[in-house]
């Protein structure tokens, strides 16, 4: 798993192809996995694989921890969905994939998404396979 303790680890990352922050606050501001999640899951899953961070804003180019309010109700949204084959085909993230770590006492939630096997290939959204 993604080791971050501090803010200096943060200055340290810069998004790539496996590495993406998103804020996940929602509309009422308690937490909500992203829509543009889905996507950037399963283009890792069908490459490399990766690491998801959620509860972060980028300004400027810089990456500031404004954590999730509620992570537990995004780490079930998270599962549910990733159990529903009718948005997604194959489920690669288990618990030990998921981690809600504090950072100056906001909650930021590392998610990795592993590598899909051959047998698994091709990760795809909404039962289309033209999603990749």
């Amino acid at each position: 798993m993604l080791k971050i303790t501090d803010l200096l680890d943060f200055k340290t990352l810069s998004e790539s192809a496996d590495l993406e922050f998103k804020l996940a606050l929602g509309q009422d501001g308690n937490g909500k996995l992203p829509k543009d999640f889905w996507p950037t899951y399963s283009a890792m899953a069908n490459s490399r694989g990766g690491y998801v961070i959620l509860g972060i804003k980028e300004k400027a180019g810089t990456f500031i921890p404004v954590g999730i309010p509620n992570p537990k109700k995004v780490v079930t949204e998270l599962f549910d969905t990733l159990n529903n084959p009718s948005k997604v085909n194959v489920n690669l993230i288990n618990d030990k994939n998921v981690q809600v770590v504090l950072i100056e006492n906001k909650s930021i939630l590392i998610i990795r998404v592993p590598a899909a096997n051959r047998l698994q290939k091709a990760i795809f959204l909404q039962n289309n396979p033209s999603w990749l």
